[in-house]
């Protein structure tokens, strides 16, 4: 089912209770009780109780986030697969930052290889791109967590060895 989020019952094994109409969702969040949603390049709070965008906090966004979280402090985080950064967002939407360097990681290479102590491997679906490994680059960022000590947590998607789980404060 497209354009639409659903409300589900773990304890009754995942029954629908409702659904919600949301144009190309692409991502969810929640933070003290209310819900967040990227939605056709905007990131939008949803009135639980009505199912209905209540406000739009961001609109525009360069690419479809792959991830959304909110945090304590009012912040949004929004991961980016296209430039391969996450965007800060304030409580009232406007940019405060990234988190990474643009344009991913050095994928691929046998220099690559050789410099992480033989980690990395041969690719065949995409073509080797050669220059050093830079540890602040991500690579498909994707799902976002911020923990409860305030700590925004960055998983990356189809990333070659060494895998990663990373923690920014």
């Amino acid at each position: 089912v497209k354009n639409v989020v659903h409300e589900v019952d773990p304890a009754r094994g995942g029954a629908v209770l409702r659904s919600i109409s949301l144009q190309n969702p692409s991502a969810l969040a929640a933070m003290d009780g209310k819900l967040y949603a990227s939605a056709d390049n905007k990131i939008v709070e949803i009135d639980v109780p009505s199912g209905k965008v209540s406000r739009e906090i961001a609109g525009g966004l360069e690419a479809v986030p792959a991830g959304l979280a909110a945090g304590p402090d009012g912040r949004f985080y929004w991961s980016d697969q296209k430039s391969n950064v996450v965007h800060i967002l304030d409580k009232d939407g406007k940019p405060a930052g990234i988190i990474g360097k643009p344009g991913g990681l050095t994928a691929c290479s046998a220099e690559v290889r050789a410099a992480m102590g033989g980690y990395g491997e041969e690719c065949q679906d995409m073509p080797a791109v050669s220059g050093p490994y830079d540890p602040l680059k991500l690579q498909n960022p994707a799902g976002l967590v911020v923990s409860p000590d305030g700590h925004l947590w960055v998983t990356e998607n189809g990333r070659w060895k060494p895998k990663r789980l990373s923690a920014y404060d």
